[in-house]
């Protein structure tokens, strides 16, 4: 049967492809446990701090707009194609 072996060559040449994103998205956070430096991170987005989101009818109001900008980005970005 075609394909048979298919999986068996994968399995051989190191596991399969979602295994290895989920070891790729854990390797970041086990570093941050254990508290060790390494290129994964350093990166600018991992263990950074979060601005918080306005409460109340402030949030309500910049959400509203940002809404609105992405919608109007996407209709211009529609048009130019």
């Amino acid at each position: 049967v075609a394909g048979e072996g298919a999986g068996e060559d994968r399995l051989e040449r190191g596991g399969q492809v979602g295994s290895q994103r989920q070891r790729r998205g854990v390797a970041p956070a086990q570093d941050l446990v254990l508290e060790r430096d390494t290129d994964l991170t350093d990166v600018f987005f991992v263990n950074r701090k979060l601005i918080p989101f306005p409460p109340g009818g402030l949030g309500h109001a910049v959400a509203g707009q940002i809404a609105n900008f992405l919608r109007w980005e996407d209709r211009r970005l529609d048009v130019l194609g």
